[in-house]
């Protein structure tokens, strides 16, 4: 893992096993302010940059449901804007918001605030104008498919812990930060957009 003596997480154990998980798959991981959090690949192969530990994780959980490392891991910038009612765009969201969750558990981030910055940005691949509409569009289908939801996000963070185990991370490392799941991010996070759309 390549990072600057500077940066504020340079000897945070958290953030080299999670590297070693990207770094087993042949990637070389970039760490530095500025970066733009995603997965590339070079002619001398795999590069990860991101900003940090939380960025790291939600890259790793991508790819974890990719089951590969690909550009962007293989998200196919034609299907936008993403249905999120037909299987293909549900499948979509479903990695998009385990990944958001699994970000919050596992960085030291304040969850709320990072969950709600990360969905912040989800719209323009919805087609919809804001977060509100992204939402609106999406929570129906959070509801309709809850339990399928709750097992494909238990599914993801099971394989982060075997890749965190294949890498010989001790399990403190393996375990959360923080005890919170999508399920909690997402009802304070569309409760926190209805109070403000409520508000005079």
């Amino acid at each position: 893992m390549e990072i600057a003596a500077a940066h504020p997480e340079a000897g945070c154990p958290r953030l080299r096993a999670y590297a070693r998980v990207f770094e087993a798959w042949g990637a070389r991981v970039r760490v530095f302010e500025g970066a733009d959090n995603c997965v590339r690949r070079t002619p001398s192969g795999f590069v990860v940059e991101v900003e940090g530990t939380a960025n790291l994780v939600h890259e790793i959980a991508h790819a974890l449901v990719a089951g590969r490392l690909e550009d962007d891991h293989g998200f196919d910038y034609g299907k936008i804007p993403v249905d999120p009612t037909r299987a293909e765009g549900r499948a979509i969201l479903f990695d998009e918001l385990t990944a958001c969750a699994m970000s919050c558990a596992f960085s030291r981030r304040d969850v709320h605030a990072w969950f709600r910055e990360q969905i912040g940005i989800q719209h323009v691949f919805y087609g919809a104008a804001d977060v509100h509409e992204l939402v609106a569009r999406t929570a129906p289908v959070v509801v309709a498919h809850a339990h399928g939801l709750r097992a494909f996000e238990r599914r993801v963070r099971a394989r982060f812990d075997r890749a965190l185990v294949a890498v010989g991370a001790p399990a403190w490392i393996r375990r959360p930060i923080a005890s919170i799941c999508l399920d909690d991010l997402w009802k304070h996070h569309v409760e926190e957009l209805e109070r403000g759309a409520s508000m005079p």
